[in-house]
């Protein structure tokens, strides 16, 4: 979720968790490592990835993989998600949008054409993955 909405969950889940209730994932993990930047300790897994605040970054990310995705840090569900592809069409419009002037931070990545096959989540639990994914 948004930051804003999730830093506020996971007070109320460490003060739930003071109390007595069982919790699997301790709020402050949960705060100190974000969904979205945690693929940044994995590149070889993933597509090549930017996350900054400058439009000049953006522009040369793009220069270099022609056909790539932007999307805002804090979003969820895919709402602001773009896809710029060679010919840069709106780009730095998008870039306005989801940065607001240098205020937010974005992700910007490589696009992967086979993610029209939906992509895969897997869960892993005390180091060891489970044997089955979440398909989205």
């Amino acid at each position: 979720p948004p930051l804003t909405a999730s830093l506020y969950a996971t007070h109320l889940l460490g003060r739930a968790e003071a109390e007595g209730a069982k919790v699997f994932n301790r709020a402050a993990a949960l705060r100190d490592h974000p969904e979205k930047l945690a693929i940044l300790e994995f590149p070889q897994f993933t597509p090549p990835t930017l996350v900054t605040r400058q439009e000049a970054d953006v522009r040369a990310f793009h220069a270099e993989h022609r056909d790539i995705i932007l999307k805002p840090l804090d979003g969820m569900g895919g709402s602001g998600i773009f896809r710029v592809r060679d010919d840069g069409l709106n780009l730095g419009a998008i870039i306005e949008t989801l940065n607001r002037h240098g205020a937010q931070t974005l992700m910007v990545q490589r696009y992967l054409p086979e993610i029209v096959d939906g992509d895969k989540r897997v869960l892993v639990i005390g180091g060891e993955p489970i044997p089955f994914s979440l398909a989205r």
